[in-house]
């Protein structure tokens, strides 16, 4: 079957994956990868993103965990994104508690920090990502969580930890919009 084309003849308006991965990009073109689906009738091509002025910030701050291996935040235009926390609190270098909901506290106080550094609020989170080294701790966890949030909280995931940290508990991370 031949895709569908558009007004750009190398791009389908839609897919078909039945043949081989060779046929495939054969006749759906290199763009095809990126442009999979119908496109709007004022469809010009090329990155919706190009010529965007998006600059990029490194966020940091002393006020929560640092890491040689990562960002603490980074914002991009009017998104700040944090990176996975954890609940050790930046003054003692040590995990703030051996419970669930010490460990979320301080993980959550830590987000709070970055977001603070990148001109963010926890009014401005969008979603959460929580990793937890127990499933059994869900619970703790939603205790302590539903502070931070009382009401409309943000989009969240939760899933198990995948590395074994003697003693951690949980970290949590997150991305917010501040236009």
């Amino acid at each position: 079957m031949t895709p569908a084309r558009t007004d750009d003849a190398d791009v389908p308006a839609i897919v078909d994956r039945s043949g081989s991965d060779e046929q495939w990009w054969a006749t759906a073109g290199p763009r095809a990868a990126a442009d999979v689906g119908t496109r709007p009738p004022n469809w010009e091509g090329g990155n919706p993103a190009e010529g965007a002025d998006v600059t990029r910030q490194t966020i940091s701050t002393p006020d929560a965990p640092t890491s040689p291996f990562y960002s603490q935040g980074v914002k991009a235009g009017p998104q700040v994104f944090v990176s996975g926390t954890t609940g050790i609190d930046p003054s003692t270098g040590h995990l703030a508690g051996d419970t669930i909901q010490a460990q979320t506290r301080q993980a959550l106080t830590n987000c709070r920090a970055v977001l603070a550094a990148g001109g963010a609020s926890l009014d401005d989170v969008v979603e959460v990502g929580v990793l937890l080294a127990a499933p059994e701790d869900f619970a703790g966890m939603n205790e302590e969580y539903a502070r931070w949030f009382p009401t409309d909280p943000p989009t969240r995931y939760a899933a198990k930890l995948g590395v074994e940290v003697p003693g951690l508990l949980v970290s949590i991370r997150m991305t917010a919009f501040t236009a």
